[in-house]
């Protein structure tokens, strides 16, 4: 396969900002990867399989802004010809409590995908191809009064491309509200 570049990038404008507003997480297995469809690098039907956990799997997790993260990284070894994408999606839930515990022990058990919608007002699908999984999730009190007292969710996974842009259109329906 050539490798061919196909536009020019020039340097934009200054007018994007960082960061993640909004997290949609679902479990990896509900999405039936075969009948959803991607064009362009946009999942563009996001469809599920026939026995989903739950009838609208998507669900939403909120956090103060400028504290999550979505990246994806590169890794090529020339020496075997290949390249793939390390997805990871980062972000804190405040304040302990046992509800919140019950549900990320879900979470952290299971592989999953994110959804996030940055500053931008775009929207980003981590993990689609294989899921992400618990990379070092953690609870903590925090020691001084204005310490952070809550959970910092840690997910990673390998993924054979970057992360596919998604339209709010094409998974609305899924969320469960």
């Amino acid at each position: 396969m050539a490798c061919i570049l196909t536009s020019n990038q020039g340097k934009g404008c200054l007018n994007a900002v960082a960061g993640v507003k909004k997290a949609w997480i679902y479990k990896h297995s509900d999405v039936d990867q075969a009948a959803s469809t991607i064009v362009a690098g946009e999942v563009t039907a996001l469809t599920l399989v026939s026995a989903p956990s739950s009838a609208t799997p998507l669900f939403a997790y909120e956090f103060f802004s400028e504290t999550a993260l979505g990246e994806a990284t590169s890794t090529t070894s020339k020496a075997n010809g290949t390249t793939f994408w390390e997805d990871t999606v980062s972000f804190p839930i405040a304040q302990l409590n046992t509800a919140t515990q019950l549900e990320l022990q879900s979470l952290v058990t299971m592989e999953s995908g994110v959804i996030l919608e940055d500053n931008n007002g775009l929207y980003w699908i981590y993990g689609y191809a294989n899921g992400l999984t618990n990379n070092g999730t953690k609870a903590s009190t925090g020691t001084a009064l204005g310490d952070a007292n809550g959970y910092t969710v840690a997910l990673s996974g390998s993924e054979p491309v970057m992360p596919y842009s998604i339209l709010l259109a094409t998974f609305t329906g899924l969320v469960n509200v």
